[in-house]
């Protein structure tokens, strides 16, 4: 199996500009004008509090100065280096339509390229197969990782309890964990809950096709369960497709309760959207990456 992800030089350096959000820890308190100096990390505004005799007075607030004429430093933290870990699944039910799985992998690599980019360390683990690669840090990393997320084979149904045992069995300090999958078996956020208890931060990024989510379909129709292969035929009336949107959403607000009732972030990746509005935006406004 052979891949094309083709994330193109000017998506690469805009999320060079980004890092991924999810699992950052911050040292607080370090001044403005040397907290982006720490290697690995990136200077973020957390605050502000009064000037003290000896702050350096490039860290003053002036604007704030100006409209009220008192004295404040910003405060700011640095995101330390993390470790990014991505789930990404290729099971069976992610290969329909194609486009489907193409898409989660070009999700991954570019996930993985912000973080690389940022000083983070990565690793990409199949969720639905014995691959992984990783630890690997640095943006020159970029192109081993989208070769191997271009070979990677669908696999068989994803494992959720199996996968959380795989992970444990190779500890991580608390970090990053992005799940990229559609969702359809299993039930990852029960799985992966012990992780958020221990303090890594969980993203379930749900990716799904147009087809999924608003069924178009007639006439006399065979249909096949891509995980189990069981088959059965339908011949679907107006009624029945509008039934089957109405349940597809269910699952999907189902999903992001039982995440966020468990600590964890939800975002449905629509795979007919435009590949960098899903990243540049959505990801950005859902925390992801920023």
């Amino acid at each position: 199996m052979s891949r094309e992800l083709a994330l193109g030089a000017d998506l690469l350096r805009r999320l060079e500009a980004l890092a991924v959000r999810v699992g950052r820890r911050r040292a607080a308190g370090a001044p403005a004008g040397r907290s982006g100096a720490l290697r690995g990390g990136r200077a973020e505004f957390l605050d502000h509090r009064a000037y003290a005799e000896g702050d350096d007075l490039r860290d003053l607030d002036w604007p704030l100065y100006a409209r009220t004429g008192e004295t404040f430093v910003k405060v700011f933290g640095v995101e330390r280096a993390k470790r990014v870990r991505i789930l990404l699944d290729l099971s069976p039910s992610m290969a329909e339509p194609e486009t489907k799985e193409l898409f989660a992998c070009r999700l991954a690599a570019a996930l993985a390229h912000a973080a690389l980019a940022a000083g983070d360390a990565v690793e990409v683990f199949a969720a639905s197969s014995p691959e992984a690669i990783g630890p690997l840090r640095g943006a020159r990393s970029t192109p081993t990782l989208a070769a191997w997320l271009g070979r990677l084979p669908i696999g068989g149904p994803a494992d959720w309890e199996a996968l959380a045992r795989r992970l444990r069995a190779a500890p991580a300090p608390p970090g990053a964990l992005l799940v990229l999958s559609d969702f359809w078996t299993g039930d990852a956020p029960v799985a992966l809950h012990a992780f958020a208890r221990a303090g890594t931060e969980i993203a379930l990024l749900q990716t799904l096709s147009a087809e999924e989510l608003h069924p178009s379909l007639r006439g006399e129709l065979r249909l096949v369960d891509a995980e189990t292969g069981e088959e059965a035929s339908l011949r679907p009336t107006g009624e029945d497709l509008a039934a089957v949107r109405e349940a597809t959403g269910r699952r999907i607000a189902a999903l992001a309760d039982r995440a966020a009732r468990r600590g964890m972030r939800h975002l449905l990746c629509r795979t007919d959207l435009p590949f960098e509005t899903v990243v540049l935006d959505l990801l950005r406004r859902g925390g992801v990456l920023g």
